[in-house]
Formats: C-alpha cells, structure tokens, sequence
C-alpha cells in the first residue's frame, strides 16, 4: 500500500487480550511505504505484537518511508515496537518513531523482536520501557541486520538485557554501524559506547546536522541514487534545528 504521503491521526486501539495489534494487525509480504501514523494519547495496546504501523510482518514484508509518533504503544506480554512489534524474515527502512513504547520482553524503539530481519536507515526518539530484552532500536534481534539506524532515545529502561541499540544479539554483526545518544538513559545510567559496539555516542546536535548521517550512516537524502528499493531517489530531509524528517511530510 501506497500511502502517498498521508497521515492517520489519533490511531487507538484497546485490544489488551489480542496479538497482532497496529494499524496493520498481520503484513504477510506486503508493503507499506510513505505512510505516517499518529497514536493517540490513549494509545495502541494489545497482548503480544503490537506496533504504530503494524503487529506482525513476514515473509519479505516492508514498511518504508514511514513513521508513528506521539501517544503510548504497549504490549501487556511480549514483542512491542514503536514500528512493528515482531518481524520475522522482513524489512523496515527508511522510518522513524517518536512517543512511548512500553512492553514487557522484547520491546524496541523501531521493532520489538527480529528474526532474519533488516530495520535500516531509520532512527528513533521514543522513550523505551520494559523488562528483559529491551533496546532503542530493537529488543531482540536473531540473524538479523540491524544497521546504519540512529538511537536517539532519551530513556530505554529495564532489568535484564538493556542497551542502546539492541537489547539482545544473537549474532554481534548485526550491531555494525549505528550511533546512539550519548546522554542516554539506560536503566538509570548514562553509558557512552566509545567502542560503538552498541552505537557509538553522538551529541544531541550532531543528529540534527545533514554530515552525521551522510559521513557516517550512509543515509539518503536527495540527489542519491536508492532505485535498488524502488522509492526514487531520496528519503530524508533535515529541517534546522531538527531531526531528519521523511522527504514528503
């Protein structure tokens, strides 16, 4: 689905004992591009996948050029996303999410829990809480390509498995090539990555600054050739004193 560059606003949904649960309960090879979603103040709640855009993705479903922001996204159980609460053999690119993501396992600013997953490209600002397996990024990642994404989250907190891009990696490759704030709160300590394992620290004015995404995440903005995906040739913009925005808000 096309979203030409529309809005759905004051999205809420109060599904506590269901799975699948966002805007798009299930995506099964689909595609969602330029499409952006707003969630109420009284949020999106489900039982287990829930996320601002969609519960579920499988099998090589994308969600490009996209973001959800403002409101609560939460899961009573597992698989929380401020994106997609559980993709397993798709993609997200391209995408940002701003607000609250709450869950208890597996609870991440663009994807709770992924599985031969890619999430690129794409940055949150959300604040993240949660249990075990928690991350500004992704909760938990398996076999995946988490890269080149942007941790801006102020707050990710929890008790077991807490970092700033990635709660848990099964495979330490898929930590390649992300930054994260450096002021971030994880469960109540500011921890700086020097190394970059789990993003390397950046100021909260580098994000707003076209060079940090281009010298360093390799983003797209106009002029740049990514027909590979289909989408044309740019992705974001960066307004002053602002973090990127997707070239058609």
């Amino acid at each position: 689905m096309n979203g030409n560059g529309h809005t759905i606003s004051n999205l809420w949904i109060n599904r506590p004992n269901d799975c699948d649960i966002g805007l798009f309960g299930f995506i099964k090879g689909g595609r969602i591009e330029k499409l952006g979603v707003k969630i109420a103040d009284s949020g999106v709640i489900g039982q287990c996948n829930v996320g601002g855009i969609a519960g579920r993705i499988t099998d090589l479903g994308k969600i490009i050029l996209s973001y959800s922001k403002r409101g609560v996204i939460q899961a009573k159980s597992g698989n929380t996303g401020g994106i997609v609460g559980y993709a397993n053999g798709g993609f997200v690119l391209y995408s940002y999410s701003e607000g609250n993501v709450i869950g208890t396992t597996d609870v991440g600013g663009i994807v709770g829990r992924v599985n031969a997953d890619q999430i690129s490209y794409s940055y949150s600002t959300a604040s993240i809480n949660g249990y075990d397996y928690v991350g500004g990024i992704a909760g938990f990642a398996k076999q995946s390509a988490v890269t080149n994404n942007a941790a801006i989250n102020p707050l990710v907190d929890g008790s077991f498995d807490v970092n700033r891009v990635i709660g848990y990696d099964t495979n330490a490759l898929t930590t390649l090539n992300n930054f994260a704030l450096n002021t971030m709160m994880v469960s109540g300590t500011v921890i700086d990555d020097v190394g970059g394992l789990d993003g390397a620290g950046k100021k909260v004015d580098e994000f707003k600054l076209k060079a940090t995404y281009l010298n360093g995440l390799d983003w797209y903005f106009g002029g740049r050739n990514i027909v590979i995906i289909g989408i044309g040739d740019k992705a974001w913009v960066i307004p002053a004193n602002s973090y990127p925005k997707l070239y058609w808000e």
